[in-house]
Parts: structure tokens; sequence; C-alpha cells
């Protein structure tokens, strides 16, 4: 089991996939024989506390959540139900603030974009020299956020801005859950939305030392955000399976 805390943000609107005809959230569609937001914990493995914050207007599909963790050992336990918040970053805080151990390391990820080839255990312990870390891979959307780095080291995150290759995947560490809500205190203020991205960048502002991954061929990173991406990758997964 590795010795850190995981959440998961998904209390999104899902606007465009209701505005097409979806009629359960996203993290519950099909996807690799099961659904998107099992292929996404499963690709995590075991981890000390996994936190799963969802909008209570998708309470009525509480019983498939259920479902969906079910084999991976997580139970209504895992799962906390909240309003509308001002943005990720947001509901990330909400989620932080119900972690047991707050001192330990502290993932977070969002619910539509399945991460591959990353080790939890071997980030964490690049924590103990790095205050976060920001997953990154090659993007070309307008719509991702862009880091700017020296080597491993970031110097600025940005959203919707491509100042480099390297688009951040969604999934991001920090030392210590404490460490999370310090900063998203000093920057609460900023703006009506808030994104982790505004976190990071007040830390880096501060002088915290920010790293990224390496880019290797055992990563794979699949943006499942949109009902376009995630009709792309459904035929892909489709094409690949005959």
């Amino acid at each position: 089991m590795a010795e850190v805390n995981l959440v998961i943000c998904m209390a999104g609107y899902n606007t465009r996939f209701h505005d097409v005809g979806f009629d359960i959230p996203k993290y519950l569609l099909p996807w690799n024989h099961a659904t998107i937001i099992f292929d996404i914990l499963e690709n995590f493995g075991d981890v000390q506390q996994t936190i799963l914050v969802a909008n209570k207007r998708d309470i009525y599909f509480k019983e498939q959540l259920l479902l969906a963790i079910k084999p991976l050992g997580l139970n209504e336990n895992n799962i906390l139900y909240i309003g509308d918040t001002k943005g990720q970053a947001h509901t990330a805080e909400i989620g932080v603030a119900q972690l047991k151990h707050s001192e330990l390391p502290t993932f977070i990820h969002n619910a539509d974009t399945v991460v591959s080839g990353r080790n939890l255990s071997m980030i964490s312990n690049l924590l103990n020299h790095y205050d976060a870390y920001i997953d990154v891979f090659v993007g070309n959307s307008p719509k991702y956020s862009y880091v700017r780095a020296y080597e491993d080291t970031v110097l600025e995150i940005v959203e919707k801005k491509q100042i480099s290759p390297y688009a951040s995947s969604g999934l991001y560490g920090f030392s210590s859950a404490n460490l999370y809500t310090q900063f998203y205190n000093k920057c609460i203020q900023q703006s009506e939305e808030l994104y982790i991205s505004n976190v990071l960048q007040t830390m880096i502002a501060s002088s915290k030392k920010v790293f990224m991954n390496g880019l290797g061929n055992s990563q794979d990173t699949i943006v499942l955000g949109s009902p376009q991406e995630y009709g792309i990758e459904m035929a892909r997964q489709t094409l690949g399976a005959r």
C-alpha cells in the first residue's frame, strides 16, 4: 500500500455530456470493460485513503458508483457528496479536509483523465525533497493548463495558454495535505473560479519547489473530458480490440 492520500474531484456540472444526451455522470461511463472511475483508481493502486468528491445532484447514481468502486475495496465511506463549488481547487480542499492523515503526501486528480505508468509511491519519495508535483504529457489543446520548466523544475503554470508542449494531466501531488490547504487559503480571493494551477502558481511565487515528471514510454494519458474526446477514444479502444 502506498502511504499517500488520493482525492478525486468529480463534482463538475457535466454540462457538455448532458447536453448531447448522456444521462449518467461521465465518471460512470463505460471504459476498458468497466467504468472511467474504476480504471482511474485501478491505475493508482492501493493507497492509504481515497476520497471521491462528487456533486450531490449525482447522488441518484450512488449505487452505480458503489458497484464501480467495490472491486477496489472502496465503499460509501470513501464518497463525499457536496454542493457546487468555486472550482476544482475548492472541490479538492473540501476533500482534503476529510483526510485522516493530513501529514501524508497527497495527490489530487480529476475524474475524466486516465493516467497509467505513474507510481505514487515513487513520486511521494521525491516529495521528501520537493513541495509539489505536476504530472504532464505532451498536449496541444487550448483548454489544458501548461507548465514552463527548467529540466524537471516547474517555473510557471498557467491555465488555457500554451507556454510549452507540457500540459497538465490533472494529477497533482503535494508533500502534505496541510501544505495544499495552506496555499489554497493564500489564493482563495484571487478569482471567482479557482484552479489547482492557481494554488501551485502561488507556491512557485513563494519559492516552493515544484517538479514535473519525465515523459517515459511506460506512461499513457487518455483525456476523456468532452463527448468528442470520449467518442474518439472509445472508437480507438474498439478498433484495438479487433
